[in-house]
């Protein structure tokens, strides 16, 4: 099955939607600053969170160039999780696109 993808336009129109936003860089990372309403699972702690993806909706990942978030969903995919989509061009794309950041640990 092929990794989905959404831009970041897409992913603006579907987050006030209630769409799930999981970011998968480091907690330094997601602390300096983020997508508000994102929760943070690191790309290193995968293995031990499957059961938090599966769900019967979408679940977005992001990471800051959308290669990180790329991977996360490949491994996703190989443990049978098929509801993950990758933000194409993560929180820089989210900034170039006018897009605000939230800093500290909450989501």
């Amino acid at each position: 099955m092929a990794i989905h993808h959404v831009t970041i336009a897409e992913l603006k129109g579907i987050l006030p939607g209630g769409g799930v936003l999981i970011d998968v860089r480091e907690p330094e990372e997601y602390s300096a600053g983020h997508i508000s309403g994102s929760t943070n699972i690191p790309l290193s702690t995968l293995a031990d969170n499957v059961e938090r993806f599966k769900d019967e909706f979408d679940v977005y990942l992001v990471c800051n160039s959308g290669r990180k978030s790329l991977s996360a969903c490949e491994f996703l995919h190989d443990r049978d999780v098929n509801n993950v989509v990758n933000v194409a061009s993560g929180v820089l794309g989210w900034v170039a696109a006018g897009g605000v950041l939230t800093s500290g640990d909450q989501p």
